[in-house]
């Protein structure tokens, strides 16, 4: 892969082969196609590392990095960020889904929007199996003209999951980038909310798994059953009847 592309997907991973290849395979699957995707295998002591090789061997926009020794989960992330060479620049779960068109849908709100710095979709939760559980209505006013209404609501406000939005690498490399102390995630996403407004693409396209959810298999690992295929992100009809029925 030569051409510089216009979007870098960092994904930090530590132990994560339940549900990596899934990751990997919903960001490979993706309708936008111009971006590499970068892997900081964080010394991971249980089978990532052959999940990301397996990977990187059949697409060639992944680049994939292990880290000789356990650097912490923040200088994890920042890692990706030096790495980049993207114009624009998002963060990826190795425990996370996504609609087939959420990139091009947040790219396209930027390109619309040239004072948008950051640009996601609406989240949905999901069960270790995949199954949607809860539609999550966003919380804050970050979408908001001015930078002191912002901030207001990024520090009384709860919820958002901007940290994995689509970011502007030229106002994210301004901040400080992640910190190793507890809320890190809030404090760079409250930095990057003083530099311009952020876009949500109306519609449920990103799909976290509640993190108690990720509780690590004994049954050895199972990431090859997803091998050759494309995993769907979960049925986005089922999100809108959920969230309907609250």
């Amino acid at each position: 892969m030569n051409a510089v592309p216009r979007l870098t997907v960092g994904l930090p991973v530590y132990n994560g082969e339940n549900y990596l290849a899934e990751a990997i395979e919903a960001l490979l699957g993706q309708t936008y196609e111009n971006f590499e995707l970068v892997i900081s295998d964080n010394a991971s002591t249980d089978d990532s590392a052959d999940v990301c090789q397996h990977y990187a061997k059949q697409d060639s926009r992944i680049r994939y990095v292990r880290q000789p020794r356990n650097i912490g989960c923040a200088p994890n992330h920042c890692y990706l960020v030096h790495e980049a060479r993207g114009e624009l620049f998002k963060w990826a779960a190795h425990d996370d889904l996504y609609a087939r068109d959420l990139l091009k849908r947040c790219i396209d709100a930027l390109d619309e929007f040239p004072d948008v710095v950051l640009a996601h979709s609406w989240t949905a939760m999901i069960d270790g199996s995949g199954a949607v559980t809860k539609a999550l209505e966003y919380p804050l006013a970050t979408c908001s003209p001015r930078p002191s209404e912002r901030f207001r609501s990024m520090l009384f406000d709860k919820g958002g999951d901007d940290d994995g939005g689509v970011i502007r690498m030229d106002v994210l490399r301004r901040t400080p980038l992640l910190g190793s102390y507890y809320h890190a995630d809030r404090t760079i996403i409250a930095d990057l909310c003083l530099y311009g407004p952020f876009y949500q693409v109306p519609d449920w396209l990103y799909f976290g798994i509640p993190r108690c959810a990720c509780t690590p298999s004994t049954s050895g690992p199972t990431w090859q059953q997803s091998s050759g295929r494309r995993c769907p992100a979960p049925n986005v009809a089922s999100v809108t009847g959920i969230c309907s029925a609250g």
